[in-house]
């Protein structure tokens, strides 16, 4: 079995793996923080219009 799917355990995984870890996650909140100001701005524009 290759693993494929699986993470590895926080006990196993090195520097450069925890590193990349913590970029997908920062990158994935960043993306919220877009989305969220996106809509915050089309419901103000909404609202202006109503």
């Amino acid at each position: 079995m290759d693993n494929r799917g699986h993470r590895k355990p926080e006990h196993e995984l090195t520097d450069l793996d925890k590193a990349n870890l913590r970029i997908r996650q920062l990158e994935s909140q960043l993306k919220d923080q877009e989305l969220y100001k996106a809509f915050a701005k089309k419901l103000q524009e909404l609202q202006r219009k109503g």
